[in-house]
């Protein structure tokens, strides 16, 4: 075997490591075949081409892997949310003056969910059960904590 087909050998199986780190993450068929194929080249390399050839082909694949890992894990950084969410629905309804009677506008269709402004503000709504069209007037008829339910009002 040459050192032009153990080269060959591990830069397919770099290649396959890099599909499954990048392309398809999780699949594993691809990593574990990629692996096996630099692992199979290496071993050749001391077999076919001597000690020294040897540990110069596990140093570049070593570094290559090395190197592979760390642009994948650069790579993983900028696709995963670094952030949580701390908002809540409407958490603001008990600092505002938003009151079983109050009227205001569908902000799109509620169906059964929706926005609506109420005295100014959006919120989130849910409807008594029928769908309300866009634009439509409602009226506030129970508030539970942060949920506002609404109605239409009987002018549509």
């Amino acid at each position: 075997m040459s050192w032009i087909t153990i080269a060959a050998m591990i830069t397919i199986g770099l290649l396959l490591i890099m599909f499954e780190v990048f392309i398809l993450p999780g699949i594993t068929v691809a990593g574990v075949l990629g692996t096996i194929i630099v692992v199979v080249g290496v071993y050749k390399s001391y077999v076919e081409l001597g000690m020294m050839e040897g540990h110069l082909t596990l140093l570049i694949a070593g570094v290559a892997m090395v190197a592979a890992f760390m642009a994948s894990y650069k790579t993983a950084e900028h696709m995963a949310l670094d952030y949580t969410l701390t908002s809540r629905v409407n958490e603001h309804t008990e600092n505002q003056a938003v009151k079983v009677g109050d009227t205001g506008i569908a902000f799109g269709d509620i169906r059964p969910l929706g926005k609506a402004t109420i005295n100014g503000q959006v919120y989130e709504v849910r409807s008594t059960g029928d769908f309300i069209g866009d634009d439509s007037e409602i009226i506030v008829v129970k508030m539970d904590g942060n949920r506002i339910l609404v109605k239409k009002t009987s002018l549509n």
